[in-house]
């Protein structure tokens, strides 16, 4: 009995991050603590005001997904806003932000961008660079009264 306690209670929201970050199309997955006091959750555990809203709108908890993903719903055309900022609780998370108050996002991605070709060109740009400064130094290496070999 304790056994299966332990276990519910370990269990109980596990797929839920995965879930948040796949149906509302998330650029990551959320931390515990968009519901829960700590990233430990737990049966018990939510005192978030994201988390309070969840399960105000249906959410059952024990790792059942299908109450997840009605009480999303339910949020959406409720527009529920936990923290009072006038973006609803669904866009922020679909931003990477943690709708609760005074929240820090949850997805500190930051692609840097150089000049008028962004990230990527940029990377490739300045890889071609390192390329080219590690030829020129070969080539000066070399001595310059060695004469070329014939075959």
């Amino acid at each position: 009995m304790l056994l299966s306690l332990f276990l519910a209670s370990a269990w109980a929201s596990s797929p839920y991050p995965g879930v948040l970050e796949s149906e509302l199309g998330m650029p990551c997955a959320p931390t515990c603590t968009v519901c829960h006091e700590s990233n430990s959750g737990g049966g018990g555990t939510v005192t978030r005001d994201f988390g309070m809203a969840l399960m105000a709108h249906g959410l059952s908890g024990m790792g059942h997904t299908a109450t997840l993903t009605a009480a999303l719903d339910t949020m959406a055309t409720d527009a529920v806003d936990s923290d009072g900022d006038g973006t609803t609780d669904l866009d922020e998370l679909v931003e990477g932000s943690d709708p609760n108050p005074d929240a820090e996002p949850f997805c500190n991605v930051v692609v840097p961008e150089y000049g008028c070709f962004g990230g990527q060109a940029a990377g490739v740009g300045f890889g071609a660079l390192l390329g080219l400064g590690a030829l020129r130094r070969r080539r000066r290496t070399t001595p310059a009264n060695q004469a070329p070999r014939d075959s």
